[in-house]
């Protein structure tokens, strides 16, 4: 009997996520719910066990995206990889306040430095954005308008071989640590493009969440809703449970009540009927 340490992923039909070494894991403000990771030491990390249908972009479009606070540089936010090729990942500089865009694929290299965008060591929560179009390697930063690079490097296929996803470290998994104070959140990826308009409504949506005493989550122990409607005059979405009936404002939670929600809710221009 082997036991594995795993932290759950939050992707559809998709493996968990296997935590090595110490890392740590706290609230993104005082009294949030939403939390950060922190990876301490170079034995530190995540990884996602190769999966075909998720790491082999081939040669077409990809996104990644997340959060990110008072990193040190050096750190690796997240490497796709099990050999030098095929391989992506996004760190920020070892010798200057810059991102650090790099693709290795069996039909060239492309690497990509982002210029000075004062990402180091902020004692804040900041966002980034990169994805791939065609030969086009574009970043947005905080919401800004992307930024773009042509290369036919940057076209290569990201196929081949069995790589998979580490998070917070280099796929070799011993290197690119976040010290003491790093931590990232919410990082995801997609095989698809993303519009400017996508980035700053997830970019101003999201921001919430790191908030002091921002929620996020159904209110109460259990998952499963039991009633869920849409107020389109306040733009609220009320989702009941067991444990009562929460009330979404986009993703974050603006209040909720306590009284067991067992068969639907209905909602309109503020007025809520539930049963």
């Amino acid at each position: 009997l082997q036991l594995i340490r795993a932290e759950r992923n939050r992707q559809a039909n998709s493996n968990h996520i296997r935590a090595f070494g110490t890392i740590n894991k706290s609230p993104v403000a005082t009294g949030a719910e939403l939390v950060g990771y922190n990876f301490p030491s170079a034995s530190s990390y995540f990884t996602m066990p190769y999966d075909t249908d998720i790491v082999h972009f081939g040669t077409g479009d990809f996104s990644v995206m997340g959060w990110f606070y008072n990193t040190p540089r050096g750190v690796n936010f997240i490497d796709i990889a099990s050999a030098a090729s095929p391989r992506f990942f996004i760190s920020q500089m070892y010798n200057s306040d810059n991102f650090w865009f790099y693709l290795n694929t069996s039909s060239g290299t492309g690497s990509w430095t982002t210029g000075g965008s004062g990402i180091e060591l902020k004692a804040y929560w900041q966002f980034i954005v990169a994805k791939r179009v065609g030969t086009t390697f574009s970043y947005s930063f905080n919401g800004r308008d992307f930024l773009s690079q042509t290369n036919s490097a940057w076209g290569g296929s990201l196929s081949g071989g069995t790589p998979f996803v580490t998070v917070g470290n280099i796929y070799t998994h011993n290197s690119d640590h976040f010290g003491t104070t790093g931590q990232m959140a919410l990082w995801k990826f997609s095989h698809s493009d993303i519009s400017i308009d996508q980035v700053r409504k997830m970019y101003f949506e999201e921001r919430k969440l790191f908030a002091e005493n921002a929620k996020c989550t159904l209110y109460g122990t259990s998952d499963a809703v039991t009633g869920l409607a849409y107020d389109d005059n306040t733009n609220i979405i009320h989702a009941g449970t067991s444990a009562g009936r929460s009330e979404f404002q986009g993703i974050q939670r603006i209040n909720n009540t306590t009284t067991a929600v067992t068969t639907a809710i209905s909602a309109s221009n503020g007025f809520v009927a539930e049963q």
